[in-house]
């Protein structure tokens, strides 16, 4: 090899290192964690400050990132494009639109769509009665699959140890404390039992079916 071709070889380890670890940045920020300084961010990803501060800058000027004045930085809106991109090719909210149409929603319910991503469930439609509450479960919102109503469906179409791989996963990612493992693996099996699940734990005052 000469050195032309080893430079060439270094450059592009070089690259997909650095792309790596902007990955690594864009994953930091989760619904409960949604600006994080230069020092968080390299705390959360092992990535060196100053190479954090670069990637952030790097970021910001392709719109993934957007900086918040004496805060840090937040996830920027060129991803909402990115997401819709996505959801459209899924098919799942053209396959659901006449589904969710057809329920008959009293005042102040809702019917909610939801995926199940990895450790997360993520909002893509939501249809509102009546004298709509509001509510956190906005279109486009992640949140852990496990304290949802819609993620609890999901989770409890899985097997046990798949399910509790995810959702110790995703708990260790979003730094948020685990559940109770046996408690919560008796709720899905008896989900799963009957057909459907009945949550009240991530909109206090109100419950999911």
């Amino acid at each position: 090899m000469t050195s032309s071709q080893r430079s060439t070889v270094a450059t592009d380890r070089s690259g997909v290192a650095s792309v790596a670890k902007a990955a690594a940045i864009l994953h930091a920020f989760s619904p409960l964690t949604t600006t994080l300084s230069v020092r968080q961010l390299a705390e959360r990803t092992a990535v060196p400050r100053s190479t954090v501060h670069a990637l952030c800058t790097t970021l910001c000027g392709a719109g993934l990132l957007e900086q918040v004045a004496g805060r840090g930085y937040q996830l920027g809106p060129a991803l909402v494009t990115l997401g819709g991109h996505v959801i459209d090719r899924t098919g799942l909210v053209a396959a659901a639109e006449r589904p969710l149409r057809s329920v008959r929603l009293g005042e102040g319910q809702e019917v909610h769509l939801g995926q199940l991503v990895g450790s997360w469930v993520v909002y893509l439609d939501r249809r509102a009665g009546p004298e709509a509450v509001p509510m956190r479960n906005r279109v486009g919102l992640r949140a852990l699959a496990h304290r949802t109503g819609c993620g609890k469906a999901a989770l409890a179409a899985l097997p046990a140890a798949e399910r509790r791989r995810l959702v110790i996963n995703g708990c260790d990612r979003d730094r948020v404390a685990r559940p109770n493992l046996a408690a919560l693996d008796a709720e899905l099996d008896a989900a799963a039992a009957t057909g459907y699940v009945v949550s009240s734990v991530f909109h206090p005052g109100r419950t999911s079916v």
